[in-house]
């Protein structure tokens, strides 16, 4: 078990924490050795914390052939969550990334969260591919797109509609700040 990881949680016990999510980086170099630990971890202490685990492609999937693989065997293995990572701008294929998460999601019955950096209309044309699938899946409630930075470059009309489709879609929207553009907040955005 990491030391690190335990420190860390025996911290948010402390604090009454009583449930995480956290991103495990599945990847050639790593492979599946901190989601092993971090598996450890969630066993040892499931009577005081809820440990939710994303197995996530940090060094992408496409970029690093292999991966999609370990991540398939991360959710073999007891891994809550299929991760994916800027479909488009890091793996440069947003069509053949999301074919992998959504894939295994499928296969293995599990949600779905997709960190996105990308901006603009990429982030839109994005955004609406993650919509479609969980239509098309039947996956409303069970994907979220961390971060999603693009939502803060779009313009009012076009937020709006980004909007309505991840929330007709069951599509949730997690983001930090202030890393990168913020999602604004203003009443002329209806976000349901």
């Amino acid at each position: 078990m990491s030391v690190r990881a335990r420190a860390l949680a025996d911290q948010l016990v402390r604090a009454g924490t009583g449930a995480v999510r956290t991103h495990v980086d599945v990847d050639l170099q790593v492979g599946l050795t901190q989601l092993e630990q971090v598996l450890v971890l969630r066993e040892a202490l499931a009577d005081q914390l809820r440990i939710e685990t994303v197995a996530f492609p940090q060094s992408g999937i496409l970029a690093s052939p292999g991966v999609a693989g370990l991540l398939d065997e991360a959710l073999r293995l007891g891994a809550d969550v299929v991760g994916g990572l800027d479909p488009a701008g890091f793996d440069g294929d947003a069509e053949a990334h999301l074919d992998v998460v959504f894939g295994l999601a499928s296969r293995h019955g599990t949600p779905v969260d997709i960190h996105l950096h990308d901006l603009g209309a990429r982030a839109a044309r994005q955004l609406g591919m993650i919509a479609d699938r969980t239509v098309a899946l039947g996956m409303a409630g069970r994907v979220v797109v961390s971060h999603a930075y693009g939502l803060g470059t779009l313009t009012a009309t076009e937020l709006g509609a980004v909007g309505e489709r991840l929330a007709t879609a069951g599509v949730a929207v997690m983001t930090n700040g202030p890393a990168g553009p913020m999602p604004p907040s203003s009443p002329s955005v209806r976000w349901a």
